[in-house]
């Protein structure tokens, strides 16, 4: 049965004046027992600790899954604590020991699994009763310490130093929480030693936690004397929140403060001790991770200060298990290189949490709605790169709405503000063909591809620039290396649509055939997947295979009946194949569909047809002809 400690032997030893036992985790401790109100004698091993409190009962994972958790940086505690109080601590150390060591006090403690039960509302308490058990609880451990790892980070430390009789005592939760009336601030107070204590202030003010120094970087901690006997005020606080236990040196001080002090059942909750942990807290909960792999590198270091989360660095020593935060926007760091410190500099996370609604908004095509969450958080300062992808953004949906003078605005300011951001170029690209600016586009689509030269979506678009300004050649290479380039289904779809129509133009019509059979199969929606299906039939047919072509045809016009391109394309093979009937037949329905087209020169072709209806039967036929040629030629002529 595993003996698991919710308070490192290590640290416990520091209080007791046991010299005689070389092990530290051996040193006696005089304990103090508010439950019985008696004292006894115990070797620190013994104390600050349940059998089986973080044993996993699912066989899923290892039993002790959460105690190893702590078990890493235990081992360098000792030295960390010594450094801490010698003024000796280095990043590294402060990171990756003596931070976990802070935030795992507030989630270690035996009281946890009670303080997360009532977080619940007591009616999903009782909803949930058979399903709150202690690996829940143990798991939320983990969950809580990213947070708070990120808030202990941004706390301001300060070593203080105790004068007088009394030495300093400790609890069974390590801590004791504490405020100053005159400037409001609260916090909690960590007893070192007998005569250290290390007080941890949460903040959300702009500061340096950082400096770098003799090839380092060092964190800022602030050292103070106490008063003489200052600090008895805190070993009464001690006494009083300890949940049941409270250690020190000798039985004169801990019989002076732990006699006729009640039991306390629940420990404070982070919050209460100033630590923001609520809904704002995932804006930043990532600031630990970030930080262990910028201090790898050096001041001087001429590369990208964004405090990237590097998973490998971060795996190299101590971490908790990581868990995804709670929303899905990635928040940009607070942390911040300047000159030869790193500073927190924080920022209203709401603006952010409006920002991530922004894809599911363009998604649905609500262009109102990301209008004005644009708008707005382009008032707020934001860095550089993301105010340019916002701007892209609005700049595509004012292209979507044919705002597109407004729209190039957006995207020229964007490009202003991040000229790397291939992004920017490919987005700004695509809204210059829009305004068949096709020699900027080029321009601009280059520039990206020059940036990333695997950008399948830079190829595409350039490709229809290059069409469009009848570089057929240079067209066709572009849109073969999007094909290669590209994942996304819809894209490949269309560079395969947009190289078929090249294809047709220099009149390849196996290799168009090809390409409209690829882009229909990748194609979702069923209109435009009838639209590669009549082309492609337009290509068969071109090639002599009318049997082939009219059984595509069929299959477009079965996919979307009203397709006018795959009526008028079936009526004109029907002619070829001499079905007279069914090419009327054809013709008449594409007559009533026509006024869904988007061609005006068809629509008004097609009323000068429905006049000929009132003519002879063979007069009827002679037009018909002539207009089925007419309509075969304009439509090859729009396919260019």
């Amino acid at each position: 049965m595993p003996l698991h400690h919710y308070l490192p032997a290590s640290f416990l030893a520091r209080f007791s004046i046991d010299t005689r036992t070389k092990s530290s985790r051996d040193k006696q401790l005089i304990v103090g027992d508010k439950k019985t109100q008696k004292w006894f004698s115990s070797p620190a091993s013994k104390v600050g600790c349940i059998n089986n409190l973080y044993t996993i009962a699912d066989d899923s994972v290892s039993p002790e899954f959460i105690d190893q958790t702590w078990i890493e940086y235990e081992k360098k505690l000792p030295t960390a604590i010594d450094s801490l109080i010698e003024g000796k601590v280095d990043a590294e150390m402060w990171t990756r020991v003596l931070i976990p060591f802070v935030a795992c006090m507030l989630v270690r403690g035996p009281d946890f699994e009670k303080r997360f039960n009532q977080r619940f509302h007591p009616t999903i308490q009782q909803a949930m009763s058979k399903k709150l058990n202690p690996d829940n609880a143990n798991r939320a451990r983990l969950r809580e310490i990213q947070s708070l790892l990120a808030c202990v980070v941004a706390a301001k430390w300060l070593v203080l130093t105790t004068h007088g009789k009394d030495k300093l005592i400790t609890n069974d939760l390590g801590f004791a929480p504490f405020i100053n009336p005159k400037i409001g601030h609260r916090g909690l107070a960590i007893p070192l030693s007998q005569r250290k204590i290390l007080a941890i202030v949460p903040s959300m003010e702009d500061h340096a936690i950082l400096f770098y120094s003799k090839e380092k970087w060092i964190p800022y901690i602030e050292y103070r004397e106490l008063p003489p006997g200052n600090h008895q005020g805190l070993n009464t606080t001690i006494a009083q929140t300890a949940l049941r236990f409270v250690f020190g040196p000798d039985v004169q001080t801990v019989q002076k403060y732990f006699l006729g002090v009640p039991q306390v059942s629940v420990a404070p909750e982070p919050i209460e001790l100033g630590f923001p942990i609520d809904l704002l807290s995932p804006a930043f909960e990532f600031t630990w991770h970030r930080l262990v792999g910028a201090i790898k590198k050096k001041p001087s270091d001429k590369g990208s200060w964004d405090f990237p989360l590097d998973w490998k660095i971060i795996a190299s020593g101590w971490h908790s298990m990581p868990f995804m935060p709670l929303n899905l926007v990635e928040f940009p760091p607070v942390l911040h290189q300047v000159e030869n410190t790193i500073q927190l500099k924080f920022y209203n996370p709401e603006i952010y949490y409006n920002i991530s609604q922004i894809p599911l908004l363009e998604q649905e095509g609500n262009h109102s709605a990301v209008l004005e969450i644009v708008t707005n958080a382009l008032t707020h300062d934001l860095s550089p790169s993301l105010r340019a992808n916002l701007l892209v953004s609005r700049g595509g949906v004012l292209a979507d709405l044919e705002k597109i003078p407004e729209a190039l605005k957006d995207f020229e300011d964007a490009h202003n503000l991040d000229p790397t951001n291939v992004k920017v170029l490919v987005d700004y690209g695509y809204t210059l063909i829009k305004a068949e600016s096709y020699i900027e586009a080029i321009d601009i689509l280059s520039k990206a591809i020059d940036l990333n030269a695997k950008l399948g979506a830079a190829y595409l678009n350039r490709g229809v620039a290059l069409w469009r300004l009848h570089h057929s050649t240079r067209a066709l290479e572009d849109l073969t290396n999007a094909i290669n380039l590209l994942s996304d289904e819809g894209e490949i779809a269309g560079a395969h649509l947009n190289r078929g129509q090249i294809h047709i133009e220099m009149r390849r019509f196996q290799n168009a055939a090809d390409d409209f059979g690829i882009a229909a199969s990748l194609y979702t929606e069923p209109h435009i997947q009838a639209k590669c299906f009549a082309r492609q039939a337009l290509a068969l047919s071109s090639l002599g295979l009318l049997d082939q072509a009219l059984e595509v045809y069929n299959k477009s016009i079965e996919i979307h009946p009203t397709d006018f391109d795959a009526l008028i394309g079936r009526a004109l093979l029907y002619m070829k194949l001499g079905e007279i009937a069914k090419a009327m037949k054809d013709r008449e329905t594409a007559i009533l569909y026509a006024l869904d087209s988007e061609n005006k020169e068809r629509i008004m072709q097609l009323k000068d047809f429905q006049i000929s209806r009132r003519r002879s039967p063979r007069l009827q036929i002679i037009l018909l002809i002539s207009f089925l040629i007419v309509i075969g030629m304009l439509i090859i002529f729009l396919n260019r």
